[in-house]
């Protein structure tokens, strides 16, 4: 089949660019012709009007002295895009099949046009996070866009929280592109939740491993060996996003109390890597601190024992789901790796199968 996913947007988000990578190469592993439509920055409801809206709030907390984004915030990405190219881009242009640049509803609509693709896949990430989506149209997560007669399905896709942030005439509408899905699955136990305390029952959603797991850790070392790296820094990798003053002084204490020595990536602060560096951060670790998702999942694939910092702003219901499902009682001790191992095969296996039947039926 030719296959179409949609998730969030290219970024400098290396858990972000090895869910992509890991689901269009489990669907190309299964014999399918896949691409990630490909877009960035402007997409639709980025208008003029808006822009000036955005504009005159960023000045006037530039004027009273509050935290802001730069006035002319769309200008501001785009020179970051340039920055961010040189440590991300390479991992996806090398490893990623992907559409043309898709910068609004207009090119969006000529690019699945003109792929004449047989299915679409919206995940995994938050996709169903309405605060992650709006900028660019959050019926767009459902396939509103999607040809008549192509199948439509939602691999692991998230909410993040325990609750939907959309509106009532949201839910609406938004409930009624669900019902036009062949298949649904989600990451997390609360998305489940959340679903049924909709309605939103027919298709019954499933629970499924995020793609990044559908990998084993050999993969993962594969991609290390054949990429351009360098031993770390140090031995207790320290990936924390937003990070702030209470987040330091935490690894500090940490590092001092395990004897080990602290070193940083960040995907928007001064310790950028490429996405084959960053995979060799938790290779080489023997203890991590985070505040991801990913930062988690990755420290469960490599069996590297971890601290785990909430991180409410992001959604913390991800985390708790994800601890859950493996039975890890504790942030900060090390679990039973044998046990994880053992249920993330066994995840693994009903993942697969969930996507087998998606794309059979």
């Amino acid at each position: 089949m030719k296959i179409a996913i949609l998730t969030l947007r290219v970024d400098n988000n290396y858990g972000g660019h090895l869910q992509r990578y890991a689901l269009s190469r489990v669907l190309r592993d299964m014999g399918h012709d896949v691409s990630v439509l490909y877009f960035r920055s402007t997409w639709v409801n980025d208008f003029v009007k808006k822009r000036i809206k955005v504009a005159a709030k960023n000045l006037v907390k530039a004027l009273l002295g509050r935290k802001h984004n730069p006035v002319l915030y769309w200008k501001h990405e785009d020179a970051q895009w340039e920055v961010i190219r040189a440590h991300a881009y390479p991992f996806f242009e090398r490893y990623v099949k992907h559409s043309s640049l898709i910068y609004d509803g207009a090119s969006l609509k000529q690019v699945v046009a003109e792929g004449e693709y047989d299915a679409f896949v919206v995940g995994s990430d938050q996709v169903w996070r309405k605060r992650y989506t709006e900028r660019w149209g959050v019926t767009h997560f459902f396939l509103d866009f999607a040809q008549t007669g192509a199948k439509k399905i939602a691999y692991a896709a998230s909410f993040g929280l325990p609750e939907m942030e959309y509106n009532e005439q949201e839910l609406k509408l938004l409930g009624e592109l669900y019902k036009q899905f062949d298949a649904v699955s989600v990451r997390e136990e609360s998305g489940l939740d959340i679903l049924k305390r909709h309605g939103w029952t027919k298709p019954q959603a499933e629970l499924v491993l995020d793609p990044t797991m559908l990998l084993p850790k050999e993969h993962y070392l594969e991609l290390i060996k054949n990429g351009n790296t360098h031993p770390s820094k140090g031995n207790m990798f320290c990936y924390v996003l937003d990070r702030n003053e209470e987040h330091v002084e935490l690894v500090r204490k940490i590092a001092s109390v395990r004897k080990l020595a602290p070193f940083y990536a960040s995907i928007d602060g001064d310790v950028r890597m490429s996405v084959e560096q960053w995979l060799r951060s938790f290779a080489d670790a023997e203890y991590v601190v985070t505040n991801s998702y990913h930062g988690l999942v990755f420290s469960l694939i490599f069996n590297k024992p971890f601290y785990l910092v909430e991180n409410k702003e992001r959604g913390n219901a991800r985390f708790a789901s994800m601890m859950k499902l493996f039975g890890i009682v504790s942030e900060n001790n090390e679990p039973d790796w044998k046990q994880v191992n053992k249920q993330m095969e066994e995840w693994r296996t009903l993942s697969l199968r969930f996507i087998e039947s998606a794309l059979t039926k």
